[in-house]
């Protein structure tokens, strides 16, 4: 993950990656809590017990999409059983006509780190190979769900605009245990969750989709009172433990 800056940019100065959507906009705000994906993500985690991690804005501009390089979102020293579930929202088609899709390394997630950094010098030795990938095509609005340490990536290409908003949920447990962030980063999440629930009960969204409004009901409640003015933007580097190697 990118993770000095709040950004991302290419060899000519160009972004390509936004970091902490949420805090910079009510519609990406209300997008973290849709009730589809809450109610997936607590299944995919087995608890109800979870936090929202990172938030970041992806995209390939018209005409000169860069590449997404190979890679894993996570090492696997920090995630254990429990999948961190990271979850993409494709505003855009994505496909093999315009080859600006998602590529994946299916049953990559089970490797160990030696094996997906083999894997990744090999796919990456000459440009952005897709040998053993599977590529993931989407219609604007689809959804797309990934284990963090599956192999994947996105070669250099030329299409229309490509954006994808990005949500990564981690179990509460799993977190305490293995990182990368401290404890003290855990009840700060939760409160962003809670606030980005409360702003999105304000719209008719989940009414028009017929969807539940999703209620949050970790194991250990915590104090939250509403602010409108809450802050949703916590660098991780502020929280990352002292054994974060990033």
């Amino acid at each position: 993950m990118l993770l000095s800056l709040p950004f991302a940019l290419t060899n000519l100065g160009i972004p390509f990656r936004i970091e902490y959507p949420a805090s910079k906009s009510l519609s990406c705000a209300r997008l973290l809590a849709h009730s589809f994906i809450l109610t997936i993500t607590q299944q995919l985690l087995a608890t109800p017990d979870f936090i929202p991690t990172w938030d970041s804005l992806v995209f390939k501009e018209q005409g000169d999409g860069v590449p997404i390089k190979w890679h894993r979102d996570a090492s696997a020293e920090s995630v254990d059983d429990i999948p961190a579930i990271d979850i993409g929202i494709y505003l855009d088609e994505a496909n093999t006509k315009y080859d600006n899709c998602l590529w994946v390394i299916p049953g990559s997630h089970k490797w160990p780190d030696f094996m997906a950094a083999h894997m990744i010098d090999h796919l990456t030795l000459d440009g952005f190979k897709k040998s053993g990938a599977v590529p993931v095509e989407v219609e604007p609005g689809d959804v797309v769900l990934h284990n963090i340490l599956i192999l994947h990536g996105s070669p250099a290409c030329v299409s229309p605009l490509r954006r994808t908003v990005y949500y990564e949920y981690r179990a509460i447990d799993q977190e305490i245990r293995m990182g990368p962030h401290r404890e003290d980063y855990i009840p700060i999440k939760q409160k962003v969750l809670l606030h980005c629930i409360e702003e999105r009960k304000k719209t008719n969204y989940d009414q028009q989709t017929k969807n539940p409004q999703f209620e949050y009901t970790p194991t250990t409640q915590i104090e939250y009172e509403y602010n409108p003015n809450e802050h949703l933007r916590y660098p991780h580097k502020d929280y990352f433990r002292n054994t974060y190697k990033g």
